[in-house]
C-alpha cells in the first residue's frame, strides 16, 4: 500500500474504537510464515485477538522508502514485530 493508504488504514483503525494489532513482517521472513501458520491460527490466540482491528504490514525492503518511512514511527527493528494498542 502507499504511505497515504497506510495512514488512512491507521486512521480507520483508530476510529474503529477497537484495540489495534499491527503485524509487521515480510514475504521472505520464515519466522513470520511460521507464526501465521501456527500461533496466529491457535484457537486461544484467535479468541484473544478477536476484538482487535488487525493490520498486517508486509515490508520486504525495510531499509528503503516507502517501507522505511512506515516502520520508523514504530521503531521496528526486525521481523516479526507485533504491536498491540488499546482501544482509544
Amino acid at each position: 500500500a502507499t504511505p497515504a493508504a497506510f495512514q488512512q488504514l491507521l486512521a480507520t483503525a483508530a476510529a474503529s474504537g477497537q484495540p489495534v494489532l499491527l503485524d509487521f513482517g515480510a514475504s521472505w521472513c520464515k519466522t513470520c510464515h511460521l507464526m501465521d501458520a501456527t500461533t496466529l491460527r491457535d484457537p486461544a490466540v484467535v479468541a484473544k485477538l478477536g476484538d482487535f482491528f488487525p493490520i498486517q504490514v508486509l515490508a520486504d525492503s525495510p531499509n528503503k522508502p516507502p517501507a522505511r518511512d512506515a516502520l520508523a514511527p514504530f521503531a521496528v527493528q526486525g521481523y516479526p514485530t507485533f504491536l498491540l494498542y488499546p482501544a482509544p
